[in-house]
């Protein structure tokens, strides 16, 4: 009767430890699928990283050349993301971020990938079937796909965000030379106006090359002083008595010679370098209009500020700062916008403002008439010139 027991007792041991295992098996194999997952996959939206989209198209690609059929790669990338994320906070953009994955989820088609390759950049790369009425009608999906506000948190903000888009199509020797000719393709749509897509095209790499050398040596230029004001008078039209000056930005590069504003200015804007440079520009205007008002010539100075400028509240820091430490006369400043920079945010633009008038300084309107406001317009603003 014992030994009946104790075998038993045995077997129940036995399945017992078998079910442990098993189970142990079980938890085992959950974390390295899990590990796999995260090893493949964004952290934050759950799609493919660029390990794996890179995988996948190149096996795209290996099958496109035996099958002879298309092969595109779309590489997305957020408009002013870094504005939102800078304004709204990182935890906005991380749900930013999941939104716009979800949209964009939401459209590519089941043969197709979509991929977070870092940032806020995106990938779709897309074969066969999908590119049957061309790559251009899966940009226009995407593009289709943010134009309404996304909301977030308690869907009490509501944020509305483009993206613009580069696409590359046909063989390469890699996946890696289809996504680099897409990046270059989406960096022609950021400069085009964004919010678009182009297709790459043969000599687009010299341009971005260009592009790029220039960042970089606007990125010293400040540092190595090589930025330097002109002034240009203003006249009173009745009489051509002169009004004041107007300090203009010029770059003397040592390697480009001077270089006009057309040439470096949008690049400012669009880098944020604009920002730095801008309140280097009002305290060197600032300083040169007290220093010719002390000498006797009581000129007024007006100095340009850049819609990036005007995004933030330290643009009211900016210029008192260069009051004060300039010794100008507030009066003796005028503080130039554009008609555009002035409605793009009326009112985070009209409290701003207000905020530099309050200081004594004159508010002018530049180019007024190029864009879409009217004279009404104009009665909410602080303004006391066009």
């Amino acid at each position: 009767m014992l030994d009946i027991s104790l075998r038993l007792t045995l077997v129940q041991m036995c399945e017992c430890f078998d079910a442990e295992r098993q189970l142990a098996d079980q938890e085992l194999d959950r974390r390295q699928r899990a590990l796999a997952f995260m090893a493949t996959h964004d952290a934050l939206t759950g799609l493919p990283n660029r390990t794996l989209i890179v995988d996948r198209l190149e096996q795209m690609l290996l099958r496109a050349r035996h099958s002879k059929t298309p092969v595109a790669a779309l590489f997305i990338d957020l408009d002013n993301f870094k504005g939102i994320n800078d304004t709204l906070g990182h935890g906005v953009g991380d749900q930013l971020l999941q939104a716009v994955a979800a949209r964009l989820d939401g459209v590519v088609r089941d043969v197709d990938a979509l991929g977070r390759l870092g940032g806020d950049e995106f990938v779709v790369v897309a074969a066969d079937m999908s590119l049957m009425a061309g790559p251009e009608l899966v940009a226009e999906r995407l593009l289709d796909a943010l134009k309404e506000p996304i909301k977030l948190g308690d869907e009490q903000t509501r944020v509305s965000v483009t993206a613009s888009i580069g696409i590359a199509t046909g063989d390469r020797a890699s996946a890696g030379e289809l996504l680099r000719d897409a990046d270059i393709a989406m960096y022609r749509a950021k400069w085009g106006g964004r919010n678009r897509y182009v297709l790459f095209e043969c000599g687009m790499a010299d341009a971005v090359q260009s592009r790029m050398e220039l960042e970089m040596d606007l990125r010293v230029a400040l540092e190595n002083d090589e930025f330097f004001l002109a002034f240009q008078p203003t006249f009173n039209l009745s009489d051509m008595s002169p009004t004041g000056l107007e300090a203009l930005i010029r770059w003397d590069s040592p390697t480009r010679g001077v270089v006009q504003p057309d040439d470096f200015i949008p690049l400012l804007e669009e880098t944020g370098l604009i920002v730095d440079i801008g309140r280097w520009v009002l305290g060197q205007a600032c300083a040169q209009g007290a220093a010719w008002r002390r000498t006797g010539y009581p000129v007024g100075i007006a100095v340009n500020v850049s819609a990036r400028q005007l995004d933030s509240d330290q643009i009211v820091q900016d210029v008192e700062h260069a009051l004060t430490e300039s010794g100008l006369d507030p009066g003796a400043l005028t503080i130039e916008i554009t008609e555009t920079t002035l409605m793009r945010d009326a009112q985070e633009t009209v409290r701003r403002l207000t905020a530099i008038k309050d200081l004594g300084v004159r508010i002018a309107i530049d180019d007024f008439g190029t864009g879409y406001s009217s004279l009404g317009h104009l009665r909410q603003f602080p303004v006391d010139a066009l």
